[in-house]
């Protein structure tokens, strides 16, 4: 990605960490980004159609899409295409970062090579779960990947601050009062459209999906015996997800103790 593009579209890098308790960037800062992607001439048009000035997009392949078009990819389930509304819904830094590096054209020039597209010779419509478009989309998320590290903006759910501020806390807590109980850690919260790895059962390899189902967990619509949340992450087994997802707060369980 164009370094001059992305300080051109980010400025202030920092504003991609001012996010809420969800991890979600303000719709202010959202809408000040989205509406400079969207005076690209590309970006124009539906990546799908000719209707003009569309107003969702595909996160997971970085286009724009009009309301129908939104509508079809929405079918293909999150786990294909992850559709949000690029004026109402609210966006994850990474998510932004990645629509950024994306775009219609670069899309079209891709799909074209491979006779797909409405720009293709052909006009055949994109296979979304061929081979091309997962690597297409695999690409892109690597790229994003690697714009947010050059922009030092956290993987999602990590909170550098906190958690150093966290554990210099407990150090210190240790120190003072060395037989206190360890506090119950906070249950995760699975939200749909996360993505988390998964360890496939055939192949025996880590492949990245989405979350479809949260109670039970369930990634591309399937349970996994095993899952992580990034390739650095603790591998969570069936009963770590079950305790995880259902485990009681911090709060609760200490009252449950007593």
């Amino acid at each position: 990605m164009d370094a001059a593009v992305m300080k051109d579209l980010f400025p202030e890098p920092e504003a991609l960490r001012q996010v809420d308790e969800k991890g979600q960037l303000p719709d202010d800062y959202r809408n000040s980004v989205m509406r400079k992607l969207r005076q690209k001439s590309d970006a124009r048009s539906c990546f799908e159609c000719s209707e003009r000035n569309p107003t969702w997009c595909s996160v997971s392949f970085g286009v724009y899409l009009c309301l129908h078009c939104s509508g079809e990819h929405r079918r293909k389930g999150v786990h294909i295409s992850y559709v949000r509304s690029v004026e109402m819904d609210k966006f994850y830094p990474d998510q932004l970062v990645q629509m950024a590096c994306g775009g219609n054209s670069k899309a079209w020039n891709f799909f074209q090579s491979f006779g797909m597209g409405k720009l293709s010779d052909s006009g055949r419509k994109v296979d979304y779960s061929s081979k091309m478009a997962l690597k297409y989309k695999a690409d892109l998320e690597k790229l994003m990947k690697a714009t947010c590290a050059a922009m030092d903006v956290p993987e999602r759910g990590a909170e550098p601050e906190a958690t150093a501020a966290a554990a210099a806390g407990g150090a210190q807590a240790t120190a003072a009062t060395p037989e206190a109980v360890e506090p119950v850690p906070a249950p995760a919260k699975w939200q749909v459209g996360q993505r988390v790895q998964y360890k496939d059962k055939v192949s025996g390899t880590w492949k990245w999906g989405s979350v479809t189902h949260c109670k039970p967990l369930k990634v591309d619509y399937s349970a996994r015996d095993e899952v992580r949340e990034s390739p650095s992450s603790k591998v969570l087994d069936a009963t770590a997800q079950r305790a995880m997802a259902f485990a009681p707060a911090p709060a609760a369980a200490a009252a449950a103790a007593a």
